[in-house]
């Protein structure tokens, strides 16, 4: 795998430490569909590639320097099958603006950041289950989205109802939630009715 010098803690995390796999050695079958929301740089999508060559990624990304990165990382591996959306991932289809971190991996629709900086971008947000339709049926889903976790669930009860996806990895930080005046509740409470918890 290819990475970008600057971006190694979030290759550590990923590859490294494992944080997915055992999520990911749950996979079957062939040519599994995954969906990457806040995909940064890649690392999730090299991980799924890693494991299931023929899988079918959908990375979501808003941020326009992460995205070019993302663009580069697929390139430099060789991936045909990855798809970028420079979108964030919310209710529906809008505008929101990303408050910008001093680190790739803070960015956030939601909240500013602790270590945000001044600069904001206006970006374009989707709903997951109008944008990718009914004939998308994903076998995995990965969430790091930086307290805009509500919304985003919001926006795609109809996949997290599918019976064929298995997998769901929603990474949050509760102290995020807590000021969006949220808890982990409210995440697993759109969760579990779909068999998640």
């Amino acid at each position: 795998a290819i990475v970008p010098g600057a971006l190694m803690s979030a290759f550590d995390e990923v590859f490294l430490r494992a944080v997915y796999g055992a999520g990911l050695r749950s996979v079957r079958g062939p040519a599994p569909v995954v969906i990457d929301i806040g995909a940064n740089a890649g690392f999730f999508c090299l991980e799924v590639l890693s494991r299931h060559p023929d899988a079918r990624v959908l990375a979501f990304e808003p941020e326009l320097g992460n995205v070019a990165v993302l663009v580069k990382t697929v390139a430099a591996n060789g991936f045909r099958n990855v798809e970028v959306h420079p979108y964030a991932v919310s209710r529906a289809l809008g505008h929101v603006d990303l408050n910008l971190a001093a680190t790739s991996g803070a960015h956030s629709i939601a909240i500013a950041p602790a270590n945000a900086t001044s600069v904001t971008r206006r970006v374009v947000t989707v709903g997951l289950d109008a944008f990718l339709g009914p004939d998308c049926r994903p076998d995995v889903v990965k969430m790091d989205i930086e307290g805009a976790e509500v919304p985003a669930l919001e926006g795609m009860t109809r996949l997290l109802g599918d019976p064929k996806l298995k997998t769901l990895f929603v990474e949050c930080e509760p102290p995020i939630l807590a000021k969006l005046g949220q808890s982990v509740d409210s995440i697993t409470s759109l969760l579990e009715p779909h068999g998640f918890a």
